[in-house]
């Protein structure tokens, strides 16, 4: 009787396996809420946007020479009848041909919106992208 129970345990733990794999992850929206561009040594980029019910803001940068970049940020949220602002610098290495994607903070749990703006320069080379993207909560 031990025995019959010990060897229906794997099936039952297959089983599991198996119709967990049925089931799919949530999917996640992502919205855009600003980009800039900029071009030429030392270029600077401001992209600014506006977010509804964001959970996490995140800034994508590209540049056209790998380098450390340092991204300045302003955040301002509402939430019910009020408004609160975080504002922060972070610094980001960013290859060539690559994304480089951080995330930053807002003042609020659950904001009914926020005002984005971050603003970045390049030191060396001749290409500077950013773009404003957060999930929703």
């Amino acid at each position: 009787m031990i025995l019959r129970k010990l060897s229906a345990l794997p099936l039952a733990a297959a089983a599991a396996v198996t119709l967990g794999a049925w089931t799919s992850a949530p999917t996640v929206t992502t919205y855009h809420d600003g980009s800039c561009s900029a071009q030429g040594q030392y270029a600077i980029c401001d992209a600014s946007g506006n977010a509804t019910r964001p959970s996490v803001l995140y800034v994508s940068v590209q540049v056209g020479r790998s380098q450390w970049i340092k991204v300045y940020y302003d955040d301002v949220c509402s939430k019910g009848d009020g408004a609160g602002s975080k504002s922060s610098t972070f610094r980001l290495y960013v290859r060539r041909g690559k994304t480089a994607t951080h995330s930053f903070p807002h003042p609020y749990a659950q904001p009914d919106s926020c005002t984005v703006s971050e603003d970045a320069q390049i030191s060396t080379g001749n290409y500077l992208h950013l773009a404003n993207t957060y999930h929703r909560w």
